[in-house]
């Protein structure tokens, strides 16, 4: 599903010499990815969590309707949501909408792998957001560290520990290339 094209007017098309990116051309519920060219997830991995629903093409939409949903577990991590994407050659930005119906003492960090450090650097923490979507979208200055043999991967990463009861649900995840 990485290199489909998501257009809200035409599917699957592909414009001219960018076909390792997908176009975005008006979305609503989303102005900061509208008009830009992006790349989307080629897999999805729940690590830590429960009740996986949707599937990677559900993440090239930023629509609110096809989305990837996931229980939280007990204990630490709550969830460890993965986020991977293949053939990329540089970003400098991500894009992320999402939603967590959890505790506002619950933390979930959003980080990406960095090959050089072996670490998951943090770009971005949140609590429990109730049911309405945070959009993030994150300027990453230098994506080289983040970029092994041409994957990259983010993920939503609960550090305390998880309450059955609660989910999240994510709508978007893109790199950018401006």
């Amino acid at each position: 599903m990485a290199n489909t094209v998501r257009n809200k007017f035409k599917k699957d098309y592909v414009p001219p010499n960018r076909s390792h990116l997908t176009f975005v051309t008006e979305n609503d519920q989303w102005e900061g990815i509208a008009s830009k060219l992006f790349t989307a997830p080629s897999s999805i991995t729940l690590t830590t969590g429960d009740n996986l629903t949707g599937d990677v093409g559900d993440l090239a939409d930023a629509d609110e309707v096809n989305v990837v949903a996931f229980d939280e577990v007990t204990g630490v991590p709550g969830f460890d949501f993965r986020v991977t994407f293949t053939s990329i050659v540089r970003f400098n930005k991500v894009c992320l909408k999402w939603k967590y119906n959890g505790s506002a003492t619950h933390y979930v960090l959003f980080q990406i792998y960095n090959k050089d450090t072996t670490n998951w650097d943090t770009f971005d923490s949140s609590v429990g957001t109730g049911d309405y979507y945070i959009s993030s979208e994150v300027t990453i200055p230098n994506s080289a560290s983040y970029i092994d043999s041409g994957t990259v991967i983010l993920r939503l990463y609960h550090i305390t520990s998880g309450n059955s009861s609660q989910d999240a649900t994510v709508d978007t995840v893109c790199l950018v290339e401006e």
